[in-house]
């Protein structure tokens, strides 16, 4: 009878320790949180992109390929890279098509301003607001890929975003978005802690 009774309390012990230790927190969930503002905005190409860049600017000036860069890193939640590939030509490259007389070029580009200019507060209940211009945008967080993967959804739009998160430090996060009209790669800067009413969220 007293076996089982010290059986029971063991049992829940050990099972509670086992889901405790299952759903450990990633450290860039508690890095993440905070009010985050731009300060750098600019085109993101993947190394293949590049590789093609290279080539169409070689084949329209005639001369050889410029010695390779060093390609960026994957991106992880520890990882930083930084690259200047050539822009691309009114006619080639992935933000120079022009189809059903839309300029992707130009879109991207008024993407990128608009972002520049739009903070982001990322609350640790993962809940997350953007300030547009025009409107503030709420949504709700969660990480991936082992803390380097931040997933955006956007419920009053029915979107959902995938962010790679390519650095990411207690003041600093840079982060890479893909969108059909290119790639946009933004730099922020903690300027405070994300604080709010919670009771308009319960």
């Amino acid at each position: 009878m007293k076996m089982k009774q010290w059986v029971l309390p063991g049992f829940i012990l050990i099972v509670a320790v086992f889901f405790s230790s299952c759903v450990t927190i990633h450290p860039n969930e508690k890095l993440i949180v905070g009010e985050w503002k731009p300060v750098k905005v600019e085109k993101f190409f993947t190394p293949e992109e590049e590789e093609q860049l290279k080539n169409a600017q070689s084949q329209s000036t005639g001369t050889r390929p410029p010695a390779e860069v060093e390609k960026p890193a994957a991106a992880t939640g520890n990882t930083s890279f930084s690259t200047t590939p050539p822009p691309p030509t009114p006619d080639q490259g992935r933000g120079g098509e022009r189809a059903g007389g839309r300029n992707p070029e130009a879109e991207l580009n008024k993407r990128m301003q608009v972002e520049s200019r739009s903070n982001m507060m990322i609350f640790r209940d993962k809940k997350l607001e953007k300030f547009y211009r025009e409107k503030t945008v709420e949504g709700t967080w969660k990480l991936k890929g082992k803390g380097s993967v931040l997933v955006i959804k956007v419920p009053e739009r029915r979107e959902i975003y995938r962010v790679d998160i390519i650095k990411i430090a207690e003041d600093s996060l840079v982060v890479v978005g893909t969108l059909p009209i290119g790639g946009i790669k933004i730099t922020y800067e903690k300027i405070g802690d994300a604080l709010r009413d919670e009771a308009r969220y319960n």
